[in-house]
C-alpha cells in the first residue's frame, strides 16, 4: 500500500511517515507519476536485504550512478532513478534501516539545479523541514523539475517532423 499524500501541517517540524511535505496530488498526471516513483522505490529497495553484497564488490569499485541535473524530462528522471535504485540494491542498501544512507547518496548523484535544490531544501541547516525520507526527496525532486506531460512532448516532436 502506498503512503497517503496529504498537505503539510503548518509549523510542524516533527518527522512524518507520509509524504506530507510534498503536498497533495495536484492532478491525474501528478498522481500517476508519483505513484509510479513510489512503486519503483518499494520494489527495488523497500525490503530488508536478504544477503550480503557480492564478494566482487570488495575487490572492484562499483561506479556511481549518473547524475541528474534537473532537466524537465520525465524519461531521463525515471532512468536516473532506476539507475540509482539498482546501485542501492547491488550494495544492499535496502529496507528502512538504510533510508538515511540512500538519502545521502541520492544527494551525491545530483548535479546542477537539482543539486542546488537538494541542498537548499533537504540538507541546508536553514531548511524548512528538518526530517526527510528518501521517498519524500525523490517526490520533491520530481515535482520540482518535471512539469511537462510527456504525451504532449511526443505530440510536439511528431508535429515537428
Amino acid at each position: 500500500m502506498a503512503p497517503t499524500i496529504t498537505a503539510p501541517i503548518s509549523g510542524s517540524r516533527e518527522p512524518r511517515e507520509d509524504l506530507a511535505y510534498v503536498g497533495p496530488i495536484a492532478n491525474v498526471r501528478d498522481g500517476i507519476g508519483v505513484q509510479r516513483l513510489l512503486t519503483m522505490i518499494d520494489e527495488q529497495v523497500g525490503s530488508d536485504p536478504t544477503d550480503d553484497p557480492p564478494a566482487y564488490l570488495k575487490l572492484a569499485k562499483l561506479p556511481a550512478p549518473p547524475q541528474y541535473e534537473g532537466k524537465d524530462d520525465a524519461d531521463k528522471f525515471e532512468v536516473w532513478l532506476q539507475s540509482l535504485l539498482e546501485y542501492f540494491s547491488t550494495l544492499r542498501l535496502t529496507g528502512k534501516g538504510f533510508d538515511k544512507d540512500r538519502l545521502r547518496l541520492a544527494g551525491n548523484s545530483l548535479g546542477g539545479d537539482a543539486a542546488t535544490w537538494f541542498y537548499n531544501t533537504v540538507k541546508s541547516p536553514t531548511r524548512e523541514k528538518t526530517h526527510w525520507t528518501f521517498k519524500e526527496a525523490i517526490v520533491g525532486l520530481y515535482r520540482r523539475f518535471i512539469h511537462r506531460d510527456m504525451h504532449l512532448v511526443a505530440e510536439q516532436q511528431f508535429a515537428a517532423l
